[in-house]
């Protein structure tokens, strides 16, 4: 899960993961992406890294940016920019 909105101004950079291989398994914070986002694309590569791509700051712009989270690393890395700007997008 990645960015989000809560509510009047509040637009989030936060993300979690959950590891569904252990038995009794449990949502991780993990560090903050570099922007705020709701309505981003987000998909798990084959790499085991977890993608994020646009989004709105706001509810009214979008972003043009992507980042990927590698969890081995436990950082962010930003990816080239899109065409461009997407919000309210899914990823696969």
């Amino acid at each position: 899960v990645a960015g989000g909105y809560g509510g009047g101004t509040v637009y989030h950079e936060t993300a979690e993961m959950i590891d569904l291989t252990q038995n009794s398994p449990k949502w991780i914070a993990v560090p903050n992406m570099s922007q705020k986002r709701t309505g981003c694309g987000v998909s798990m590569g084959p790499d085991g890294c977890f993608y994020v791509a646009g989004g709105s700051p706001d509810g009214s712009r979008s972003h043009r940016t992507a980042e990927r989270y590698d969890p081995r690393e436990g950082q962010w890395q930003e990816l080239p920019n899109m065409v461009l700007g997407r919000s309210y997008c899914s990823g696969t």
